[in-house]
């Protein structure tokens, strides 16, 4: 028999059982005197801003980093771009590039100091121009050694400028032509000369019937092709009979085979490609501006018209002129080709990019250290002389003349001939 349960009362239900654990609230923390007399917390004060100046400084500077970046990103890629496209002034920016670089290195400078943000942008448009940065001013602080027992060729390019002194004050009272000395001095298998309308005595050139008889002893195959260049050589060498006319082509391509033993032979190029086309009244006016003369306003107007639409017509040229050398090395190159000359082009330009389209590669860039020049007159210091090559050769040194006495200074290149 079940026993009645006793009645509960709600309060018995909702009651904790004795089993579960009571947990009391906890006890509010009493206020020290000192924090009940302690002043509310306030919100953190706002940064202050930069002064006017400073914030109108930057803001220049970033725009200055922007129109300078274009600058430079548009003069090192602007030989990949057709000149016929723009007229030929976008290669005007390639002919400033080395400005453009400076310009962005000195900016680069100041902003470390004044403004690192600015700093930053100025970097990586110098990074996204790496590769033109380096063509134009290589760092290789050691020259290269041929391989022991390798058979290496001397090839020197140089614009003689007829023989004519530009300096003749610097040689004093020497007998000697200072540009033919150059040539027989230089140790060269094979030499590329430009602008040799005049190749012998004139008008007291100081060139000798002894000079001459000296370069024929050393060079036995001298070569004279196109209108003013020549070509000499150590080694058995033929002329490439090239079908152009002088009034189509605007400048003067030669094309060699010298053959170094019976089983090789190298290909050689020499070109003169178009000049900038001003007039000598141009080149005074420019040298005056340029060396702080004074100059009627009309005349550098006039200077500044006339030496953008003659540098521009003059890219066009060179660029038919590109074309048609690329189908020179096309047909009669094979395999070993060497082209150098003066190109009255900076590096970079379009002539050089074009002819990387056949696989050839510029010189300079695998060997130099530093920028070049090698125009030395009328206050265009530019490298416009230019040694490229492809095929089984590694360029081991490139070294720029130091005698001014033409308005080019000669390059010579050391090839090591690979099998």
């Amino acid at each position: 028999m079940t026993q009645p349960r006793s009645p509960r009362s709600k309060t018995d239900d909702t009651a904790p059982s004795q089993d579960m654990p009571v947990t009391k609230a906890p006890r509010k923390a009493r206020r020290t005197p000192a924090e009940k007399t302690a002043p509310p917390p306030q919100a953190a004060a706002p940064a202050k801003k930069a002064p006017r100046a400073l914030r109108l400084l930057r803001g220049f500077l970033m725009c200055v980093n922007a129109l300078g970046a274009a600058a430079l990103i548009g003069g090192a890629y602007s030989g990949y771009i057709p000149p016929e496209k723009f007229g030929g002034y976008w290669g005007l920016l390639g002919t400033a590039f080395p400005l453009f670089l400076a310009a962005m290195l000195v900016l680069l400078a100041v902003q470390i100091f004044v403004y690192r943000k600015g700093a930053v942008a100025v970097f990586a448009a110098l990074a996204v121009c790496g590769g033109p940065v380096f063509d134009y001013c290589p760092l290789h602080l050691f020259g290269r050694e041929a391989t022991p027992g390798a058979k290496t060729l001397k090839v020197m390019t140089y614009n003689v400028y007829n023989f004519t002194d530009t300096h003749p004050e610097e040689n004093g009272a020497s007998p000697r032509n200072r540009t033919m000395n150059t040539i027989i001095e230089s140790g060269a298998d094979v030499v590329c000369l430009q602008e040799t309308e005049i190749f012998g005595p004139f008008n007291g050139n100081k060139i000798h019937a002894e000079d001459m008889s000296l370069l024929n002893k050393l060079y036995p195959y001298i070569i004279r092709t196109g209108y003013y260049i020549t070509f000499l050589s150590k080694y058995p060498a033929d002329a490439i009979h090239l079908d152009y006319k002088r009034e189509d082509l605007e400048g003067d391509i030669g094309a060699y085979r010298v053959h170094i033993d019976e089983d090789r032979s190298i290909t050689v190029f020499n070109v003169h490609l178009k000049s900038l086309g001003l007039t000598y009244h141009d080149y005074d006016i420019y040298r005056d501006f340029t060396g702080g003369k004074t100059r009627e306003i009309s005349e550098i107007r006039e200077l500044k018209s006339s030496l953008l639409s003659k540098v521009a017509a003059a890219n066009v040229t060179r660029a038919r002129q590109a074309d048609k050398l690329g189908r020179y090395i096309e047909h009669y190159g094979g395999p070993d080709v060497i082209v150098c000359g003066d190109f009255n082009d900076v590096s970079g330009c379009y002539t050089i990019r074009r002819l990387e389209d056949f696989g050839l590669r510029e010189v300079y860039p695998d060997v130099g250290f530093g920028p070049i020049i090698t125009y030395n007159a009328r206050r265009f210091y530019f490298g416009i002389d230019h040694v490229l090559w492809r095929g089984a050769m590694r360029p081991l040194s490139l070294e720029k003349g130091r005698t001014a006495s033409s308005d080019h200074f000669p390059l010579t290149v050391e090839f090591e001939l690979t099998e």
